[in-house]
C-alpha cells in the first residue's frame, strides 16, 4: 500500500537526488540495507490521497486572503521564479472564485498565455482574439457590463519594458497594459 508506506522527508532545493536517496535508505533500515543508495530508483508520482489535498488547501485558504486585495486593487501581479507554483495558483484560484458565493455574479476566466506560442507585445491582439475569441476592445467593453475577474498567467510574455502606452494601438499590448496598470 502506497500510501501506507509513505513517510516525510525534509530536504531543501539546494540538496540533490543523492542526498534524498541517502536519506530514503537511512529511513527504510534495514529494508534497504544490502542496496547501496545509488542504486535506488526514483520516480515522481501523484498518489491519490482520499479527502482533501493538503496542499490545495493551503494554497486556497491563501487565495481566499487574496479576495479583499483582488476587490479593492482590481489587479494582483503574481512574480515568482520558474517553475515556483505561479500556475498552479492561477488555476487553484479561479476554482476558488468560481466556486466562492461572494463572486457568484462574477465572470471569472483563466488564460494562459502559453496556449498560443509566439504571443510578443506586437501579436497581442490577434491572439489574444485567437485565446477568447472577441478582440481586447469588445472584450473590455463586456467587462464594462459584466463583473469580470481575469486571471491572466504567463503575462511577462508580452511586456515590453522599453515601450510606452500608446493608448491608440489597438493591436499591440499597449492596450492590455493601459487598462491594467
Amino acid at each position: 500500500n502506497a500510501v501506507k508506506n509513505s513517510f516525510p522527508v525534509d530536504i531543501n532545493l539546494k540538496m540533490n537526488i543523492g542526498y534524498l536517496k541517502d536519506i530514503i535508505k537511512k529511513k527504510m533500515e534495514p529494508y534497504f540495507d544490502n542496496i547501496p543508495a545509488h542504486e535506488i530508483n526514483l520516480w515522481s508520482v501523484n498518489i491519490p490521497i482520499e479527502g482533501e489535498d493538503l496542499e490545495t488547501k493551503i494554497y486556497a485558504e491563501n487565495i481566499k486572503e487574496q479576495y479583499q486585495d483582488l476587490i479593492d486593487k482590481k489587479v494582483i501581479l503574481v512574480r515568482a521564479p520558474p517553475f515556483s507554483g505561479k500556475t498552479s495558483i492561477a488555476q487553484i484560484m479561479e476554482h476558488s472564485l468560481v466556486h466562492a458565493p461572494e463572486f457568484s455574479n462574477y465572470r471569472v476566466i483563466r488564460v494562459s498565455l502559453l496556449w498560443r506560442l509566439h504571443i510578443s507585445w506586437s501579436t497581442f491582439g490577434e491572439r489574444w482574439k485567437s485565446i477568447v475569441g472577441v478582440s481586447w476592445k469588445e472584450w473590455i467593453d463586456q467587462c464594462d457590463l459584466i463583473p469580470t475577474i481575469l486571471i491572466l498567467d504567463e503575462a511577462q510574455l508580452i511586456y515590453a519594458k522599453d515601450k510606452k502606452v500608446d493608448e491608440n494601438n489597438i493591436e499591440s499590448a499597449d492596450q492590455f497594459w493601459f487598462v491594467v496598470k
